[in-house]
């Protein structure tokens, strides 16, 4: 068998991942401490018994969406709204993809006037492109506390 230059016997094999993936996991990872030893260092670092959701290493958007679709789909809505404020205190920007979980979250709960806030918002935005299944979101919400003339609008 002739070998090729630079070729790898073992590419491809389960065992080469594996040990790709436990070098990557000792290497490049900080700690592998728990979450909880995490916020347990995070309070104690602040001097407060309120650390931030988030860590300081995980502030993008993309972070806060995850949070915010864990809370809405284990229907945690307080801690819904405390991150939204939580976003707008840090000035993190929006995307499509947050205003949409936030309104799927309004609707979920009836919340008619934040959903309605959020709608105008999305509407006023050149940024956004708005699909009917935001609509439809809306649209089942206001069916749901009975506002059947909103209803037609969307």
């Amino acid at each position: 068998m002739t070998r090729l230059l630079g070729s790898n016997p073992w590419r491809g094999n389960a065992i080469s991942r594996v040990f790709g993936t436990l070098f990557y996991s000792t290497e490049v990872l900080p700690s592998s401490s728990t979450l909880s030893e995490s916020l347990s260092r995070r309070i104690l670092q602040n001097r407060t018994r309120r650390a931030s959701m988030v860590s300081d290493q995980l502030k993008g958007v993309r972070c806060y969406n995850t949070m915010l679709t864990l809370y809405s789909q284990m229907g945690k809505y307080r801690k819904l709204v405390i991150l939204v404020k939580e976003i707008e205190e840090k000035g993190i920007g929006y995307n499509l993809h947050t205003l949409t979980i936030l309104l799927n979250s309004y609707a979920a709960t009836s919340d008619i006037d934040r959903m309605e806030k959020l709608l105008l918002k999305m509407e006023a935005d050149p940024l956004v492109t708005m699909d009917w299944l935001n609509y439809n979101s809306a649209a089942n919400a206001f069916l749901r506390v009975g506002l059947r003339e909103k209803h037609k609008h969307c």
